[in-house]
């Protein structure tokens, strides 16, 4: 953890795969002394194989929006139940 202008940086606290298609989910502590909260960001990638290795890429093809959809809402749902526990 890191700490960037008063406001705590976390890695990684969640990941939702879906075959190709992963939602990572970072958190920010913000806020005073008494008044801490968690702020989460999502942040969406497939991975593609380039015949050598693995790729990642934030460009979806139109072929993967169904599955990006169910992606997306597991990942809020994470984050909401986060929320509510704090």
């Amino acid at each position: 953890m890191s700490e960037r202008k008063g406001t705590l940086v976390n890695s990684i606290r969640h990941r939702v795969n879906g075959g190709t298609l992963t939602a990572s989910i970072f958190s920010n502590e913000v806020g005073s002394e008494g008044k801490r909260r968690y702020v989460f960001n999502v942040s969406l990638a497939r991975s593609w194989h380039d015949g050598k290795e693995w790729q990642d890429t934030k460009t979806m093809r139109v072929q993967d929006l169904p599955a990006l959809a169910l992606v997306s809402q597991v990942a809020y749902l994470w984050c909401q139940n986060e929320m509510a526990q704090t």
